[in-house]
């Protein structure tokens, strides 16, 4: 992909191969997002990514765990908590719970995705980013849709675990944040709002073109056609281009 230059690839031996992690966040009765974008995620990695025997694909799962005959070949699940800090609407009421990455510390990045994206291509630029990253980092794509810039996207985003205990960077706020005796308060609407009022000028912004939006290809939506004038590209272009759809 030609929006992030080419990062410099990190040396490893075939024992230190670095691992990583794609994961999504599951609660509720509905269990086909999560099932359906994991499922799209491992395809792609197996078939594009040059990581794919070194990433696990996995489900964040709040309450009763998916039946194991419903998970897709190749993907797993874990169980966790809920996170004493909560969204402030049903639909955004759990969303904290998927910066339990953050506790993720066996990988060298794991790259979040809500369950509602599309994934066309492998994120291995965004991969590479992380890695040229010290420990404790984040990298997010920008908000592009946003007036008040910086903003950052929580839809997609990589951390790169710290393996120091208390851990360094940006991660420190979010281990904090999933403490039972955490002092910290939810801010605004939704994780997002906590995210970008506590880390957005702490983390590598990389293009918003990594959160796609479906507005881009609907004509009453205020991001329509956004990247098809930035690149100058006819919206089947776009399409063709996009790492993901969100």
């Amino acid at each position: 992909l030609s929006f992030l230059p080419p990062q410099h690839q990190p040396e490893t031996t075939s024992h230190q191969r670095p691992r990583f992690a794609y994961v999504t966040l599951s609660y509720g009765e509905d269990i086909c997002p999560p099932l359906t974008v994991t499922m799209n995620v491992r395809n792609v990695l197996n078939e594009h990514s040059k990581y794919a025997q070194q990433t696990d694909v996995i489900i964040l799962r709040l309450g009763e765990l998916i039946p194991p005959d419903l998970m897709p070949k190749g993907v797993q699940q874990r169980p966790i908590q809920e996170t004493v800090m909560k969204g402030k609407f049903s639909g955004w009421k759990h969303t904290y719970s998927k910066f339990w990455i953050a506790r993720m510390d066996e990988y060298d990045a794991v790259l979040f995705l809500d369950s509602d994206v599309l994934l066309y291509k492998d994120l291995d630029d965004l991969i590479d980013v992380a890695l040229n990253l010290e420990e404790g980092s984040i990298v997010a794509p920008r908000a592009y849709w946003y007036k008040q810039q910086p903003t950052a996207m929580t839809g997609t985003f990589v951390i790169r675990p710290c393996r120091q205990h208390p851990p360094q960077g940006p991660l420190k706020l979010l281990h904090a944040l999933l403490e039972e005796n955490t002092t910290q308060e939810a801010f605004g609407l939704s994780e997002m709002d906590w995210f970008n009022h506590y880390l957005v000028h702490n983390i590598t912004l990389v293009s918003g073109f990594y959160t796609l939006l479906t507005g881009e290809f609907y004509s009453h939506d205020g991001a329509y056609a956004y990247w098809q004038r930035q690149r100058n590209q006819t919206a089947a272009l776009v399409l063709q281009d996009a790492p993901l759809i969100h």
